[in-house]
């Protein structure tokens, strides 16, 4: 039986049941959205990593240190602007766009979340959880895309998101130990 950790309307892990190998079923759910939907084998030591190392950056960042870019925006709009930064002919498109992008990227953990773009981005003195799918699409199907919309997003902890990553990888570390 799939273990769950956090609250899957904003920010989850459902871990299959271990074995003896270094791969594990491991599905991801953001605002509701299960966004694990074309890969759901993570490969344990890099993916563990990856866990330890994001709760490790949001643990000590400022989620709110960028609000002043998202000024009169909703958490969608947040969310077209970030992406819309990697674009060329972007108002900040560049350096400043790259590390605005960066710094409130999440869900940046390897194949298993390649096919998602997700932010954590301070809108109007709450942090939103936002996410959306960019890879694939046709395998996602249409039908789920516009239940679902192009971009959902949940009002999210900081802290708690810290603490259901650190959570995550104490389990598939201990998992593969046992």
């Amino acid at each position: 039986m799939p273990t769950l950790i956090g609250n899957s309307e904003v920010f989850s892990f459902s871990l299959g049941e271990p074995d003896e190998s270094l791969l594990q079923e491991v599905d991801i759910y953001v605002a509701g959205r299960r966004v694990t939907v074309m890969d759901n084998t993570v490969y344990l030591p890099g993916f563990t990593y990856a866990l330890e190392r994001s709760a490790s950056y949001w643990r000590k960042a400022d989620g709110h240190r960028y609000a002043d870019y998202f000024s009169g925006m909703s958490a969608i709009e947040a969310h077209d602007f970030l992406r819309g930064t990697q674009e060329e002919g972007s108002a900040l498109h560049g350096p400043e766009g790259d590390v605005l992008f960066n710094r409130c990227s999440f869900l940046d953990w390897g194949p298993t979340t390649d096919a998602s773009l997700c932010f954590l981005v301070p809108v109007n003195g709450l942090l939103y959880l936002t996410h959306e799918f960019v890879l694939n699409l046709e395998e996602i199907g249409r039908e789920e895309l516009e239940r679902m919309g192009r971009v959902v997003t949940a009002v999210a902890s900081q802290q708690q998101l810290v603490e259901v990553l650190e959570r995550a990888a104490a389990a598939l570390s201990s998992g593969r130990s046992a």
